[in-house]
């Protein structure tokens, strides 16, 4: 029971000095070095094209204290942790936004709590209504 907690207490500050530290828009090769396996995976769910036309505008508080961060240690024999966030999504071409919630699922961690695996799940449709300003358009 006690590696278990120590597990997931490893776990849950690693996750959230990394979404601390993504806040902070540290340079990315830190962010990589510092909170992330040598070969992670990114994922981010949803169309590809989204990045293209939209900006992810995080507010400061986009992260929920580490308390509510949810922690597996057992998931997938490594440990998982997810986390809603939120942030505004705006269009690049009118500068329309929407806030937006969006969850981070952080897998594949090493002993040391590094993460080997990033999903990013978020909402299409809000997305669309950013940029197009509406479903009949």
């Amino acid at each position: 029971m006690a590696d278990s907690q120590a597990r997931s207490s490893l776990l849950r500050s690693k996750s959230h000095a990394f979404c601390q530290a993504f806040l902070a828009s540290k340079k990315a090769s830190e962010i990589l070095d510092t909170y992330f396996t040598s070969t992670p995976e990114i994922t981010e769910h949803g169309p590809s094209l989204l990045a293209d036309v939209l900006s992810f505008i995080p507010n400061p508080d986009a992260f929920p204290p580490s308390s509510d961060f949810i922690v597996d240690t057992s998931a997938g024999g490594t440990g998982m942790v997810s986390v809603v966030a939120h942030a505004t999504f705006a269009s690049k071409c009118t500068g329309k936004g929407r806030e937006e919630d969006f969850t981070y699922r952080l897998s594949d961690f090493d002993g040391e709590g590094r993460i080997g695996h990033w999903e990013i799940w978020a909402d299409p449709l809000n997305a669309w209504e950013a940029v197009w300003g509406g479903l009949g358009r």
